[in-house]
Order: structure tokens, then sequence, then C-alpha cells
């Protein structure tokens, strides 16, 4: 038990981490109104930025605030792409109409083999290369 009274900052910040999310994920429920809940999720933002900074070892705080504001500034158009590639004709005359298990399906695993491919290309071209 000493072990883990000797992380206590490890446990508070957690315990920060959970009320922050178990809030932003109640808010997310009940609240209609956008601005609020930007608002809250900004706050929650903050509130976990600087208690990284306050509980965690300075290169954790600051791989943390690293990941945190990419995840931010991170703009996802997955939900449009979905539509603009799914729509019918009636929806979307000029949309490739694809259905929506190819799309889901047939894509994933051209991503995923593309993916596959690059990782045994890097390993057998590029992993004796120096940085």
């Amino acid at each position: 038990m000493d072990k883990v009274w000797k992380h206590s900052n490890y446990i508070i910040l957690v315990l920060i981490l959970t009320v922050m999310s178990v809030w932003l994920a109640i808010i997310g429920v009940i609240s209609e109104d956008t601005e609020r809940n930007c608002l809250i999720a900004v706050f929650a933002g903050v509130v976990t930025f600087v208690s990284f900074f306050i509980f965690a070892d300075p290169l954790v705080a600051k791989t943390n605030a690293f990941f945190l504001l990419c995840s931010t500034c991170y703009l996802s158009i997955e939900g449009a792409t979905f539509y603009f590639f799914t729509d019918n004709e009636n929806q979307y005359p000029d949309g490739p109409h694809f259905s929506a298990a190819f799309y889901t399906t047939g894509i994933g695993l051209v991503a995923s083999a593309t993916s596959i491919l690059g990782i045994y290309l890097y390993n057998r071209c590029f992993s004796h290369c120096k940085y």
C-alpha cells in the first residue's frame, strides 16, 4: 500500500480526470444548449491541462498537453463523408451512391490492407535508416 500512496499525486489526477469525464458525459446527455456544452468542455479541458502540470512529472505533463492540444484541434469529417458516399440518387444525384455495407466493409478493408503494406515496406526498406 505504500507504493500506491507514494504516487498519490497520480491518484488525484485520475480522480480529476474521472470527474471531468463523467461530468462531460452527463452534461452531454441532459443539456441541449450547445453554448453551455462548449463552455463546459473548454473548462474541463483547461482543468485537465492544468491538473497534469500540477500533479504529474513535467515530461508526462508536456506529453499529455501535446496530445490534448492535438485532439482538440482534430477536425473529423467522417460523418459527412459517410453520407456523401452512401446517399441515394434522390438525396444527392451526383454522389457515388455506395451501399453502407460496401462503404464500411470494402473501404475499411482497403485502408487496413494499405496500412499493413505500409508497415511491411517500412520494416523492409526503412527500418535501418537513422534520423
